[in-house]
């Protein structure tokens, strides 16, 4: 419809969805003092909300603008923001020639509530409001796919955030201030600008694909904030270390996931000193060259390390960390053995997936482990696979095990299922023709068989020689065939 020259009264409306009309329509809606949510997407003609728009939204909470093309800025004047003093949340996404939240120049300000403030693919932003550091109620910021953003504001972040997020910002070289604060910052006086009563409140920090960021993250005497929860960095190619300083007073630290950092070398060497740390991810990280792995502190439950090829051991005394549960090694090809004393006995999942140069015996870390319930077993970890025999050591507590990519294998010995098992994958061994003689566990409940032609045609519906010992199974899958029962 033309409602250029109309005009579309709605006081009682509390939410819209704006989706590919004529900019025009927008215009004609008036005394919107009602509407809390508004959602205004693929408006091609729309450049900036205008003064007669945004008069009314003085209910206003969660305000999203995508993919308008042509949006430019937000609002004509900072005479704007005394009306959306109700936001609370922002989402500008996927609008390519927005640059500025006002127009025209001069400090940029934000409504003073709001809470959370998300940009996602705004391709010439350029810069952050200079007064962002004034709200102090902002807790989730996430800034994404906003290549041309190179410094946050010279004020900083809000001490308030509790989520900082940044992704895919490939020409940002420092992250902001208030966060990440430089100890002469924190201990400096006399000026009002600086950082030496504040209080950051930051808990969880992502940093992904922010290639220009410096060599040695949190250097130069930067330090993160003693609330630190999560700390999660990928895609980034400049880091090559986490400085040893980093980690100081990181009481809460929680968890600590670094992944596809190609050229990270080194990890701080003081990591048992993280006493809340209970997960540690390394992934894809080929240049890690780590002789001897640090010390993990006795709180960590959950280890995983995959694609790192030059780790050449795990950390020393694993048995000693009573609360490890969950071990995963995915193609670290240079870790041979597990350390002296083996692994804790209380561990629940271990996932061993190529790792063929691990030689130690299966039986000498396989037994021990009294309480694992999940096993994945891929290649000829520990001997495992190289012979035509299938023989694990496996204790009477495991529920769920994986065998995966052994080529030699050909039965299953009858003493390798405990009674407990209740989901058995066996996924690429060409050669496997028999199942244990005595059949399988009746606490089965899925079998799963991928890939190893001659036990499945064994085990097909009605036709197969294994058919009556797996029919009370009630879940039996087969590759091309995925037959339930």
């Amino acid at each position: 419809m033309d409602a250029s020259s109309s005009i579309i009264s709605l006081p009682s409306l509390n939410e819209l969805n704006f989706q590919g009309c004529n900019e025009g329509v927008l215009k004609s809606l008036v005394n919107l003092t009602s509407l809390t949510n508004l959602v205004i997407e693929d408006v091609a003609e729309l450049t900036c909300l205008n003064h007669g728009f945004t008069s009314s939204l003085i209910k206003l909470e969660k305000l999203e603008m995508k993919s308008c093309e042509n949006l430019m800025y937000l609002w004509q004047d900072k005479d704007v923001i005394r009306n959306l003093a109700s936001l609370k949340s922002l989402v500008v996404n996927s609008c390519p020639e927005f640059i500025s939240f006002i127009a025209g120049e001069g400090d940029i300000e934000l409504p003073s509530n709001l809470e959370n403030l998300n940009l996602q693919d705004c391709i010439n932003l350029e810069k952050l409001p200079s007064k962002m550091h004034t709200l102090s109620s902002l807790r989730d910021l996430t800034v994404n796919s906003c290549p041309k953003l190179v410094y946050f504001p010279e004020t900083g972040a809000p001490v308030s955030i509790t989520s900082l997020k940044i992704h895919d910002c490939k020409n940002l070289l420092y992250l902001p201030r208030g966060l990440i604060v430089h100890r002469d910052e924190h201990h400096s006086t006399g000026n009002n600008n600086n950082f030496s009563d504040m209080k950051s409140c930051l808990q969880e920090l992502e940093i992904h694909k922010c290639d220009s960021l410096p060599v040695s993250l949190f250097s130069d005497g930067r330090f993160l904030s003693a609330t630190l929860k999560k700390l999660d960095i990928r895609s980034c190619k400049g880091v090559e270390s986490l400085a040893e300083k980093f980690i100081d007073d990181l009481r809460s630290l929680q968890e600590i996931k670094i992944e596809d950092c190609e050229n990270l070398r080194s990890l701080p060497k003081t990591l048992h000193t993280l006493s809340q740390l209970t997960c540690l991810e390394l992934w894809k990280c080929p240049a890690l060259e780590l002789e001897c792995f640090p010390p993990l502190p006795p709180s960590i439950s959950s280890v995983c390390l995959e694609e790192c090829p030059k780790i050449k051991s795990l950390p020393n005394h694993l048995y000693r960390l009573l609360y490890l549960r969950y071990l995963t090694i995915i193609r670290c090809e240079s870790i041979m053995c597990f350390p002296d004393g083996g692994l804790p006995p209380q561990l629940q999942t271990l996932n061993l997936i190529g790792c063929e140069n691990m030689k130690q015996p299966v039986r000498e870390w396989l037994t021990p482990l009294t309480s694992l319930q999940d096993l994945d077993i891929y290649g000829s970890v520990g001997g495992v696979g190289e012979e035509e025999d299938l023989v694990l050591p496996l204790p009477s507590s495991l529920l769920h095990l994986y065998i995966e990519d052994m080529k030699k294998v050909e039965r299953l010995s009858s003493n390798c299922l405990p009674p407990s098992l209740r989901s058995l994958y066996i996924s690429n061994c060409p050669k496997l023709r028999e199942l244990p003689q005595d059949g399988l566990p009746p606490s089965l409940e899925w079998l799963w068989i991928k890939g190893c032609g001659r036990v499945e045609e064994r085990c097909k519906k009605g036709t197969g020689c294994y058919w009556p010992l797996i029919r009370q199974i009630p879940r039996v899958e087969l590759s091309g065939d995925d037959s339930i029962t």
